[in-house]
Parts: C-alpha cells; sequence; structure tokens
C-alpha cells in the first residue's frame, strides 16, 4: 500500500509539473519542444499514461506490461522520454493505424524507419465562425499559434477558419478567437464645419490663441482683439471649444454675417476604422490614353471642397486617440487639365469622451465672378448688355472644424443610425 502511495503521488506531482507548460508534439518533425522531467521508482504503467497524454497519442498497455523507472532528464522531447522509459524495461513499441501499442522488444514485429515515426500526434479538425472580425484578416495571425505542421484555412462565404492540429493547440487557438471576436466598440462623433469669411481685419486669418483660452472657463474678454491679424494662419489644434470666449466668438461673427455653417455631420464608426466626411464638388476633365495604336478618351473627376478623416481609437482608460485629417481644396481646369489648391493638417490628439476640440488656420484664396450692373438700364432685353460688366473678386475664407467624440454600446449605435437615416431621407426628400 505504501508504494502504490508513492506512484500515485509521483504520478500527481509529474502531471502537475507536465501540465504547467504549453506542449505540442510533432515527432519526427521539427518539433523543439522541450521538458524536464525526473521519475524515481514510478511505475511505468503510470509514465506511459501520463506522457502518452500529453503527447496526445493513442497508447494500449497490455496487463503484462511491468516496471519501473527511475531517471533524471532534462531538455528531452516528450516522445524521447517515452521511450526510454520502455526502453530500459524492454519494451517497444508498434503501430497500427493510429494506435501505439505497447510490447516486449521480442515480440516487435515491425521496426519504424526515421521517416516514419511511430508515434503521431493525434490531431482533429475543428472550424470557427466568426461574428465581428473577418477571418481572412487574422488567419496568419492564427498560424502562429499553430504546430508546424498545423492546416489553417479560411471558408471566406462563411467567415469560418478550419484548423487542423493537436487538440491542445486547438484549445489555444479557440481561447485566442474567443477573446480577439467580440462586439466591437464604437464611436459617435460629432462635427461641425464652418466657414469664416475674413474681411480686412482679418485678412491673415483668426488669431485662435486669444479666442480659446487655456485652463478653466474663466476668460478676459478682449472685444476686437479676436479681430487683430494672426501672425500666422497656420492650421492648429485647439482645447476648450465650450469656452465662452469662443461661443462668443461665434455669435459676433454670425451677426456680422462673417460665418456660414457648411455642415453638421453625425456618423458612428467602429472602433479604429476611418470615417470620412466630404462636402464639395467635382470637376471632371478628359483623358485620352493611346495603347496599340487604338486611341480611347475618359472622363475623371477632381474631388474639391472640404474633406474630413478620422480614425478614432478607444484606449483602456476610456479616452480616444483620434487621427485627423482635414482638407481644404479648390481647383480649376484649364485647357483639359486639372489644378488643385490644398490646405490640409495631419494631427494626432487623445480627448475624453464627450470632449470638444476643433482645427482652425485652414484659410483658402477664392476667385468669384460677379456680375454687376447699372439699376434698370441692366434689365433691358437685348439692350441691356451694354449697362453689364462682369468683375473678378478675391475672396478669402477660413474654414474651422469641431470635432466631439462619444463612446456608443451597439444598442445606442443602432439607435443613432437610425435617427441619422431618417434626417438624412428628410433633407433628401427636401432637395427633391
Amino acid at each position: 500500500m505504501k508504494i502504490k502511495l508513492q506512484n500515485l503521488f509521483i504520478s500527481l506531482i509529474i502531471t502537475i509539473v507536465l501540465t504547467c507548460f504549453p506542449f505540442y508534439s510533432s515527432y519526427g518533425q521539427g518539433n523543439t519542444n522541450l521538458i524536464t522531467i525526473s521519475f524515481k521508482d514510478a511505475d511505468l504503467r503510470d509514465v506511459v499514461k501520463i506522457l502518452a497524454g500529453e503527447g496526445g497519442y493513442n497508447v494500449v498497455v497490455g496487463n503484462d506490461v511491468t516496471g519501473k523507472v527511475t531517471y533524471d532528464l532534462h531538455n528531452v522531447t516528450i516522445q524521447d522520454a517515452l521511450e526510454a522509459a520502455l526502453k530500459i524495461n524492454g519494451y517497444g513499441i508498434e503501430k497500427m493505424g493510429e494506435i501505439i501499442f505497447i510490447k516486449p522488444a521480442s515480440q516487435l514485429t515491425t521496426q519504424d524507419s526515421p521517416t516514419q515515426p511511430a508515434f503521431t500526434p493525434h490531431r482533429q479538425i475543428r472550424s470557427f465562425k466568426l461574428h465581428y472580425i473577418n477571418a481572412s484578416d487574422i488567419a496568419a495571425s492564427i498560424k502562429e499559434y499553430s504546430s508546424t505542421n498545423g492546416k489553417v484555412t479560411v471558408n471566406i462565404s462563411n467567415n469560418l477558419i478550419v484548423v487542423e492540429d493537436l487538440v491542445e493547440n486547438l484549445n489555444r487557438i479557440e481561447t485566442v478567437l474567443n477573446n480577439m471576436d467580440v462586439v466591437p466598440k464604437q464611436v459617435l462623433i460629432e462635427a461641425k464645419i464652418l466657414e469664416i469669411r475674413l474681411s480686412d481685419d482679418l485678412q491673415l486669418g483668426v488669431d485662435w490663441s486669444k479666442v480659446v483660452t487655456e485652463g478653466d472657463s474663466t476668460f478676459t474678454f478682449q472685444g476686437s482683439n479676436f479681430f487683430n491679424p494672426a501672425t500666422t494662419g497656420a492650421p492648429g489644434l485647439y482645447f476648450n471649444v465650450d469656452t465662452p470666449s469662443f461661443k462668443m466668438f461665434l455669435d459676433t461673427l454670425q451677426q456680422k454675417g462673417d460665418l456660414k455653417t457648411l455642415a453638421t455631420p453625425k456618423l458612428v464608426t467602429l472602433d479604429n476604422k476611418e470615417a470620412q466626411i466630404i462636402i464639395g464638388g467635382r470637376l471632371g476633365y478628359r483623358v485620352t490614353t493611346t495603347a496599340n495604336q487604338v486611341t480611347t478618351e475618359d472622363v475623371e473627376f477632381l474631388e474639391i471642397g472640404t474633406m474630413l478623416k478620422i480614425t478614432p481609437r478607444i484606449g483602456n482608460d476610456g479616452n480616444i486617440l483620434l487621427t485627423i485629417y482635414p482638407k481644404v481644396s479648390d481647383g480649376v481646369v484649364t485647357q483639359g487639365l486639372p489644378s488643385e489648391t490644398t490646405t490640409e493638417v495631419t494631427t494626432q490628439v487623445a480627448v475624453r469622451d464627450g470632449e470638444s476640440i476643433f482645427i482652425g488656420g485652414l484659410i483658402r484664396d477664392r476667385k468669384e465672378k460677379v456680375d454687376k450692373q447699372i439699376p434698370l438700364l441692366g434689365r433691358i432685353p437685348i439692350l441691356g448688355y451694354l449697362f453689364k460688366r462682369k468683375t473678378e473678386n478675391l475672396s478669402r475664407t477660413e474654414t474651422i472644424v469641431v470635432i466631439t467624440p462619444h463612446i456608443v454600446d451597439l444598442r445606442s449605435a443602432e439607435i443613432i443610425q437610425r435617427e441619422m437615416d431618417k434626417v438624412n431621407k428628410i433633407e433628401s426628400d427636401g432637395f427633391k
């Protein structure tokens, strides 16, 4: 009884040691996973059971298989440890299909060659249905968790990953996929795109450092200093949009007729996915190509106006890292050739959920053709053109973008999206 309890204790200790390390076996196939293990007067049947279980082998041990195992092995494979335990007791292996039989060496009828290993790990095929991530995007990452001879295939139509590998690797891959295939976080982005007409006192742009104050919302109203020419018109990023000084400045521009709201879009995007807003037009131009003495003519378009690209990334602390790319462009087509003038900036900023920021300094010069006429006389049929003239005015504007991100759950995002779709439908019907 004492010997049996001792062997049972040894088996328990070995089982605990082995299960603390992630093994996967591919005997004779370049496996480099090594173990360090010791047995002292352990029952051979218990040793075979433990090692075969860890190696994923289907092993049959006859009732006549007996023996003791005492060894101290360092940096060996599970297969080598099992073969050593059998050899020192005069036993060998014989394979039939996927089953390994333990027999006395004198009864073996076959000899396994190095290219036909007796120990073949038990492999399974398992498919994983993905709901929120693209199977093709993560297939390469999943291969890193499989063994050397594991197979990872993708079923694109059903968004499935099919893996053939050892059971322990399949379980590990399943855990990884469960952690990855989760409901993605989403961000509601509220944006206001405003255009300021830069009159004579703002020809160099707005000095935003005087409009937006640092710190809390306390401020000193500086009156006409808001309209002093700025030292630079370069784009800049500013916080504290909700300060009274900022709101008062916009109200003043509104009263003067120098402020125009281009758009107030709201859109929902997935975490770490780009959202894009375009407000503008397209200039068409012809492109002629000649190949194999055949000339073809196509029409291409130049996108102009205001474009805003935003990519949010939600941090573990609940803050949102925004990658922002605003672009203001204008263009002309002269003699069939397009020409574009752009003002753009790319920046990254971390903000709190619901915090507003804005980008200013996107200045654009625009030429406008205006028809002027002498009152009454310019409206006379036929002769009226004698009292008209065309003039070209140069105007300067500054575009500012106010951005407020909100983290939303899936349910809230669906409700918001439905409401926005209703608004968009009403607006589109109104233009018909």
